[in-house]
């Protein structure tokens, strides 16, 4: 697995999205015990700081939670092409889930 395609599997992970409901999970534990403790204790910040620089994306004045996700997840992708389209796609939609 390539170093992309293991962040973007990583993220996948740590959202955990389609584990028994819609909801994100946002759970470290999964990437232990996906990844082991050093891997994972290396990931977890460069996961975190993705996250962050995601969420960072405020709605436009009429822009519902769903159209600031798709927004967000555009832009993401074009300044973040290591990460796979999934990866974005998971934080799309834990976004659109978070703040609806």
């Amino acid at each position: 697995m390539s170093g992309s395609s293991a962040l973007s599997d990583a993220m996948i992970t740590y959202i955990g999205i389609g584990d028994g409901g819609p909801a994100p999970k946002w759970n470290p534990e999964r990437l232990l015990e996906r990844y082991g403790g050093l891997l994972s204790a290396d990931l977890l910040p460069h996961l975190k700081r993705l996250a962050d620089e995601f969420y960072s994306v405020k709605p436009r004045l009429h822009e519902d939670s769903l159209a600031t996700a798709a927004r967000a997840a555009h832009e993401f992708a074009t300044r973040h092409p290591e990460l796979s389209a999934d990866a974005v796609e998971a934080l799309e939609r834990a976004y659109a889930y978070d703040t609806r």
